[in-house]
């Protein structure tokens, strides 16, 4: 079978999606996504934070595949892997070190990115927008990203019952509780979003909101914020 998975798509509806299409089952993708090694030089650049719900979510590339139907969890990864590792070129290595970003950085980052905007333009602005809030001395405290607080709402805490539990994973992952960027990436980020985070736009931008159309107001100051979010909002 062929199937086709979108950027920024979450494991959880990766795994959903393969069970639909009779490729593996949803429980089955799920344990292996939290366990597998393939043995790739850069897992060992992947995060290692105990908070990390998901082990393998922000590194399946989303990306058209075929699939054998009854197929083992397992190889059905290494297809996503795979894919993955080939993108991360080498050019993207050194831009990494140049930025000062790990890989686990970027992949989060990119996912917050790909989760935040749909077309390129907006990435890059989004992706100024954080890098500047990131940056030491910028006086922000964090990325302020409502996005991060819905993946530990919708993905992490309808699973967990015990309270201490559930507030150790909302600090790592909701950007208003931490300073830094999440634990983790909150979806799978495609291209685009990998390419902005690593080439933001050049702006004094530390502000962004949308409105009910999808269109993005951007701004350098928080007056300015709050003129846009009083235009966003009047917006049908």
């Amino acid at each position: 079978v062929k199937v086709n998975f979108y950027e920024g798509m979450k494991l959880t509806e990766i795994a959903k999606r393969l069970e639909e299409n009779g490729v593996c089952g949803y429980d089955e993708f799920i344990e292996a996504a939290n366990n597998e090694t393939f043995g790739y030089e850069f897992e060992n650049m992947m995060g290692k934070s105990e908070y990390i719900y998901y082990k393998w979510e922000g590194y399946l590339f989303p990306d058209t595949y075929e699939f054998y139907t009854n197929s083992s969890p397992r190889s059905v990864i290494a297809k996503f892997i795979d894919n993955f590792n080939n993108k991360i070129t080498t050019e993207y290595y050194e831009r990494m070190q140049e930025l000062g970003l790990s890989l686990d950085e970027l992949v989060t980052l990119a996912s917050v990115i790909q989760s935040e905007a749909a077309y390129m333009e907006d990435m890059e602005k989004v992706s100024s927008a954080f890098h500047n809030r990131l940056e030491p001395g910028s006086g922000f405290p964090g990325l302020q990203s409502d996005v991060t607080w819905f993946y530990y709402e919708q993905e992490i805490m309808p699973n967990i019952e015990d309270q201490e539990l559930s507030d150790a994973y909302h600090v790592s992952y909701d950007t208003y509780y931490r300073a830094t960027l999440p634990v983790g990436p909150i979806c799978n980020p495609g291209m685009n979003a990998i390419k902005a985070a690593l080439y933001p736009a050049d702006t004094n931008y530390y502000y962004f909101v949308t409105d009910k159309n999808g269109k993005f107001y951007y701004g350098s100051t928080q007056a300015e914020h709050e003129y846009n979010v009083a235009i966003a909002d009047s917006v049908q």
